[in-house]
């Protein structure tokens, strides 16, 4: 019996560190894209290896600070959620509002409509998480997924329309939604199908009468 309870009691410990870590990872690589592309830090010998280490900086010193002050995953998970799948409707919204575009991606009332939706319900669906192994799904399969998606399908669709820079944003797009809407059903679809598992206190028990040599043993065992 502890055997089989062993691995569910495992399960069952939500990791805060991991999860504090994970998001400071995130936040640094997201940051050091903006400055990237927005600013002109990277002509600098000095900051470009910088910026480099600082995601792994953040994340591990978030992961530090959540264990010293021993926090919880559940915000974290929820407002990761509410993120991804605002920021895959979001796109998803852009497409569809510059369908007639000839860039093909417009910021319409579709888009905002789809963002907004997909925060609100991600954020709920998120909040279903209760197990260190979901954590990790929807910490993995959402940026996993985004990444995934934007390079390898958006890549093969820029090649296959011939490499026009006009569309290759919206081709980079379509693979990015495509690839975050897998990977976040993958984590829906584990969450919803692998909740927390409950523990036997709340079984009724009663006692059963076992005879052993010449000594009857009672025990509590049994449950109904």
């Amino acid at each position: 019996m502890a055997a089989l309870a062993a691995p569910a009691a495992a399960d069952e410990q939500r990791s805060g560190p991991m999860v504090w870590g994970a998001a400071g990872l995130e936040l640094g690589c997201a940051g050091v894209f903006a400055i990237a592309f927005g600013t002109d830090a990277y002509e600098s010998s000095i900051t470009a290896p910088t910026l480099a280490l600082a995601p792994f900086a953040l994340g591990g010193g978030m992961a530090y600070l959540a264990y010293r002050a021993d926090l919880g995953p559940t915000g974290l998970i929820i407002a990761h959620g509410a993120i991804w799948t605002g920021l895959d409707l979001f796109m998803l919204g852009t497409l569809i509002d510059g369908r007639n575009d000839r860039h093909r991606m417009a910021i319409g009332p579709v888009a905002i409509t789809l963002g907004i939706a997909g925060t609100l319900g991600g954020g709920y669906l998120a909040s279903r998480s209760r197990t260190g192994t979901s954590d990790s799904v929807w910490l993995g399969a959402a940026p996993g997924g985004f990444i995934a998606g934007g390079l390898v399908l958006g890549g093969l669709l820029v090649l296959a329309g011939g490499i026009d820079g006009d569309h290759a944003a919206s081709q980079f797009t379509t693979g990015a939604v495509a690839g975050l809407s897998i990977g976040l059903g993958a984590a829906i679809y584990y969450t919803l199908t692998h909740p927390a598992p409950t523990s036997g206190t709340s079984a009724l028990r009663f006692p059963s009468i076992e005879l052993a040599h010449d000594r009857t043993m009672i025990s509590y065992g049994g449950a109904f």
